[in-house]
């Protein structure tokens, strides 16, 4: 079904709505707990369950194709938040949920299948892995996986992508004092919070960069979004509101920024339209945006990742450089992007169908990088000799950094599982 403009900036709202609703609270104060020591939040956090074959899983394994998990609930189809690897995907985290969304945090390392090491709604990890922050019935929590520590955190969670340092440092967050709300900082060794700048409405989507010394995001007005104001935070620049050189576009969505928060990618929402905007080149337009995709930005700001308003074909995953411009990854056919490597060189999208809206399995996942081109998960698997035997392929949901291994869902023998496959050899 085609979405109208209107209803695809509806979407968007109650996405970002439904996340600062359920992700964020109030939550209790640390008070004078040391987040420095293992067993910080008052209990040591009971040692996770020790590796187990995948009960249920009748599906071919190797190497290049593994269940991660097998029975017990589903990975949740909620953004891009829930599966997280680590940059050469030998560590992955990610959530099982019940039909009532009763949530375990799973971490796999290796071997036969993940173990739960938490429980709540992932929200982001550091780039090991290592360190987890998840969101539950008793708050914002963060879990030190090597000093066996956990706390609840005195602060709200962001939606977005990459609120945890890449080292496990720093959690950003936001605070809601009087009315407002306020960016900020904490420091996981000392608890100390900072605060980072302050806005009139609540943050809709916030975005960090790995080191965390620079922040992009948004705040969502809600009467029509006529009030929308894009924010930036950087150790050099302090908080700052708008991008330079902008439109008239009062809801100018930053959604990515680049390692050291010079270019920034995003939507336009009442224009409908992608970005691209650098400290150099100022504000660029890369065409109409498809309401199903975030904007994805490299490491270094050279490439951008997005789906077009692709008018009858709905959506079209694109890849654009300065170089090149706009380049639709697979144009005969629908298709979403779901993310890139950290260079920019390897890309993930999958195919869109409307039954998707109820969970139904994407048509193809594609894999596209400079030599081979656009190539569907089945060719790249076929051409490898990987056996696929009791595999049903779902969403794919997350692309390690180094482009290597991707994750998704899937159906192994009929039961519910999230899968590793490595690109390859």
């Amino acid at each position: 079904m085609k979405m109208s403009d209107n209803n695809w900036i509806s979407v968007l709202a109650t996405s970002a709505l439904w996340c600062l609703a359920g992700c964020s609270q109030v939550l209790d104060a640390l008070g004078d707990i040391d987040l420095s020591r293992p067993g910080a939040s008052g209990h040591d956090p009971a040692p996770p369950s020790e590796p187990a074959p995948p009960d249920g899983c009748a599906c071919a394994i190797s190497d290049a194709l593994r269940p991660l998990s097998c029975g017990g609930g589903e990975v949740p189809l909620l953004d891009n938040d829930v599966v997280h690897a680590s940059v050469d995907g030998s560590v992955a985290v990610f959530n099982i949920c019940t039909p009532d969304f009763d949530c375990q945090v799973l971490y796999w390392d290796g071997g036969d299948a993940a173990r739960v090491v938490g429980s709540g709604l992932l929200i982001d990890v550091s780039e090991s892995g290592r360190q987890i922050l998840s969101s539950g019935v008793d708050g914002l929590t963060f879990l030190d996986l090597d000093y066996e520590r956990s706390g609840i955190l005195p602060i709200d969670a962001l939606a977005g992508h990459d609120s945890v340092t890449a080292n496990g440092d720093a959690v950003f967050g936001a605070q809601y004092i009087e009315g407002r709300t306020q960016l900020v900082r904490l420091n996981t060794a000392s608890g100390a919070i900072e605060v980072l700048g302050t806005l009139d409405q609540a943050i809709a989507r916030a975005y960090v960069s790995p080191d965390g010394s620079n922040v992009v995001g948004w705040g969502l007005d809600l009467d029509f979004l006529e009030d929308d104001t894009a924010f930036r935070w950087s150790e050099a620049a302090g908080f700052t509101f708008g991008l330079p050189g902008a439109p008239g576009d009062p809801a100018v969505w930053p959604e990515s920024l680049s390692d050291d928060g010079s270019a920034i990618a995003g939507r336009a929402a009442l224009s409908g339209t992608h970005f691209y905007w650098s400290e150099t080149d100022g504000y660029v337009d890369l065409g109409a945006a498809s309401w199903r995709s975030e904007t994805f930005i490299s490491g270094d700001g050279s490439v951008v990742l997005g789906s077009l308003d692709a008018g009858e074909r709905d959506s079209s995953a694109f890849r654009w450089t300065a170089q090149t411009g706009v380049v639709e990854l697979a144009p005969e056919r629908s298709s979403l992007a779901l993310g890139m490597s950290d260079d920019g060189a390897v890309v993930a999208a999958y195919s869109w169908e409307d039954a998707q809206l109820e969970g139904a399995s994407p048509e193809d996942t594609f894999i596209w990088d400079a030599e081979q081109g656009t190539r569907t998960l089945d060719e790249i698997l076929a051409s490898r000799g990987v056996d696929v035997s009791g595999w049903e392929f779902g969403h794919p949901r997350t692309l390690s950094g180094d482009g290597s291994v991707l994750l998704g869902r899937a159906l192994c023998g009929g039961t519910p599982t999230l899968y590793r496959v490595v690109l390859s050899d």
